[in-house]
């Protein structure tokens, strides 16, 4: 998928992402909070692998666990995504 072909496909989410934020800003997750952080995670694991995206977890004892999905098909350098 080159970057014109992501823009469209984004653009025809808008609305699935603004909703998909709504939940996520909605998750009492402080840094600290291991059980809020590891929610946030799982709601985009869940939206990823809706969407055919392998996730793959790192669990974590004293911080969230850590989300991992990979993309293939992509032209150039790779991006990464923290939050």
């Amino acid at each position: 998928m080159n970057p014109m072909e992501l823009d469209f496909w984004l653009g025809q989410r808008e609305g699935q992402m603004v909703a998909l934020l709504e939940r996520l800003v909605n998750i009492d997750s402080g840094s600290q909070d291991h059980a809020g952080v590891t929610a946030v995670a799982e709601t985009i694991a869940a939206f990823l692998e809706s969407h055919g995206v392998a996730c793959e977890w790192l669990r974590q004892e004293r911080s969230g666990d850590i989300l991992r999905a990979r993309v293939g098909g992509f032209e150039g350098a790779p991006v990464l995504l923290l939050g």
